[in-house]
């Protein structure tokens, strides 16, 4: 069983993340360039649900637009498609060279965690809906250290990702096993580690007196461990604490945090361990400063930031690929200037985007906004000079002032009959902009009340939504397979309207 938990992932490895839809008139198995050109290779993709509804195989050339359809299975949530232990994107730009098969991947709809306490103490099973937050019984025994919850070897966290019922058994540890310590003014210090195991949990006390300081020295040079969490509210964080630990793989931090990263082991980024690729922040993690992402270091999966209050990755120019595991909005200015990010996914619980939450991400090509998201704020996207497209979810009303000034690769965007107001520069200098698509009819259109600066979203080639193929010569689309076709009337019709 494999958890994740409320996260950030960022990664360099991503299958397949582009353009979000295509505009073809249909398909016939081949692919050609837009001249009639040499007919490219096609390859089929098929598609293994694992019990759901079946879904239709594709046929695709390398460099095709795709769009994939879900499955459904009942109790079950569908968490995507995947290829091996890789999860291929369910829009994007085809890659592959040869046939595949992709199979679906599921977990159950709801999930009931059973606890194993090795005390005499017995707590009851909680159910837990897919994607809900829940949060793990703390235990207490006198003069141990109650190291976490854990499925076989893998330590459990609150709100980790379930795919299925689990069982979790708590570990303990001996305190004077593991810690040397010294007590004065109902405070401890400790003064050095000495356990062998590769997990470490340093909890907020020990028999209720409260764990304040750790000596500079107490953990330096320890090859063994693999990974450290501050389980307490700590907040005295020794420079250069993890000296010399090369192999650490994951790191929580709890209580406030606002130094550089690499301020836990050197003098720069160079001292941080290769190996470390997962920082968790505690839930009662209040703060922490975006200066621990600054830095050269990109392959963080960054995990439990639960309440966004804006504004917590702004300028973090390194972060390159992004995948946002849970919450409910982005926040104002979220991601503004991070220039060199991607790639970045969205999860379904979001519904709204802030204003300029991802201002000057002039690196970012593609981007899914989940069907739930209803609120995009001023200037979300202004300065995305790479963005190639955009789909604006159902619910959605208004788009605001620049909210895609600037993205001047920005070509195809579809936007639904729930909008009833574009804003002013909302889509300044977007110059390359050929084909709208509506989801609504000409007479719905008609009622948009678009403000000024906006001559090229007048000027893009627009498509009506129609299920059945309309009469009236005019241009048109519909969904075939998830992706958007266009009904054509006319072949050498242009927008006059």
């Amino acid at each position: 069983m494999k958890k994740k938990g409320l996260f950030l992932i960022i990664s360099s490895v991503f299958l397949a993340f582009c353009v979000l839809f295509t505009a073809s008139c249909g398909g016939n198995g081949e692919s050609s360039d837009e001249n009639g050109g040499e007919v490219k290779t096609t390859y089929t993709v098929s598609f293994d649900s694992d019990g759901g509804s079946e879904v239709a195989a594709k046929t695709l050339a390398e460099g095709d637009n795709y769009v994939f359809e879900t499955s459904v299975k009942e109790d079950f949530v569908f968490i995507g498609w995947y290829l091996g232990e890789d999860k291929v994107a369910t829009s994007g730009v085809w890659k592959i060279k040869s046939d595949v098969t992709l199979k679906a991947k599921w977990a159950a709809a709801k999930s009931t965690i059973t606890f194993v306490t090795n005390t005499e103490e017995e707590l009851d099973a909680i159910v837990v809906n897919y994607g809900e937050y829940y949060t793990l019984p703390q235990l207490e025994r006198e003069n141990y250290i109650f190291i976490g919850w854990y499925f076989e070897s893998e330590k459990w966290e609150n709100g980790d990702l379930l795919f299925g019922d689990i069982t979790l058994t708590a570990q303990w540890e001996s305190i004077s096993a593991l810690f040397d310590y010294v007590e004065a003014n109902g405070e401890i210090t400790i003064t050095a580690y000495n356990g062998t195991g590769e997990a470490v949990a340093i909890p907020a006390a020990f028999n209720g007196v409260p764990i304040t300081n750790i000596a500079q020295d107490a953990f330096k040079n320890n090859t063994n461990i693999t990974s450290v969490s501050f389980d307490g509210g700590f907040v005295n964080y020794p420079e250069k604490l993890f000296e010399g630990c090369i192999y650490i793989e994951s790191l929580t931090l709890s209580g406030s945090y606002d130094k550089p990263l690499y301020y836990l082991f050197g003098d720069d980024v160079s001292a941080v361990p290769e190996e470390l690729t997962r920082i968790r922040f505690a839930k009662n993690s209040p703060t922490y400063s975006n200066e621990i992402f600054k830095s050269s270091l990109t392959n963080y999966e960054i995990t439990h930031i639960i309440d966004y209050d804006g504004a917590n990755f702004e300028g973090c120019t390194y972060l390159q690929n992004v995948v946002i595991a849970r919450g409910e909005s982005i926040g104002d200015n979220e991601f503004a200037g991070c220039s060199n990010l991607e790639d970045i996914t969205i999860p379904g619980s979001v519904t709204s985007i802030g204003a300029n939450a991802f201002s000057g991400c002039e690196s970012l090509s593609n981007i899914t906004l989940p069907d739930g998201v209803t609120s995009i704020g001023a200037g979300a996207f202004n300065g995305c000079a790479n963005l190639i497209s955009m789909i604006i979810p159902d619910g959605v009303t208004s788009i605001g002032a620049l909210t895609f000034n600037g993205c001047a690769n920005l070509k195809k965007i579809l936007i639904p009959n729930s909008v009833l107001t574009i804003g002013e520069d909302a889509f300044l200098g977007c110059s390359r902009l050929s084909n709208l698509y509506y989801k609504g009819t000409q007479e719905d259109w008609a009622n948009v009340d678009i403000d000024i600066d906006n001559s090229a979203l007048h000027a893009a080639n627009r498509y009506y939504y129609s299920e059945t193929e309309p009469e009236e010569d005019n241009a048109y689309w519909h969904f075939v397979d998830g992706s958007i076709v266009i009904w054509m009337k006319s072949s050498d019709w242009t927008n006059t309207h």
